[in-house]
């Protein structure tokens, strides 16, 4: 009887550790993929928003409170440089941040700026830096 009742414990345990809410999958469900060229790297030619999604970028992780909270409004004279595309970051599966060479950000029309070495620290498996921005 107690053997029982100790493998429905356990697979009401294990049950409830797969539900979707549970504190394991909140932690997960809040990184966002990101595809990155090191900003650090000088480029003869430039990347652009297509080929910064190439696989071969799209290895890293950042968490997707940390990367909004990294935007800040930019004045309009700045401009998005789209020949030198080095990040875009999919949150969560259709909106698309661009970050081009200089930290300028384009989103849905939209531009912001983000401290590149803010941004290169807050990426999951990334060796951190020294702010260089300054």
């Amino acid at each position: 009887m107690k053997i029982m009742a100790l493998t429905v414990l356990l697979f009401l345990c294990a049950m409830a550790c797969s539900q979707p809410g549970h504190a394991s999958d909140a932690v997960a469900s809040d990184d966002v993929t990101v595809c990155f060229l090191d900003f650090r790297i000088s480029l003869e030619v430039g990347r652009t928003e297509s080929s910064i999604q190439q696989a071969k970028y799209c290895r890293y992780k950042i968490s997707r409170k940390t990367f909004l909270s990294l935007l800040v409004p930019e004045p309009p004279t700045f401009y998005f440089e789209g020949r030198d595309v080095r990040a875009m970051v999919l949150l969560p599966a259709t909106d698309k941040y661009f970050i081009d060479e200089n930290g300028s950000v384009r989103f849905d029309g939209k531009l912001f700026k983000v401290d590149k070495t803010a941004f290169f620290n807050a990426l999951k498996g990334r060796k951190k830096i020294a702010n260089q921005d300054h």
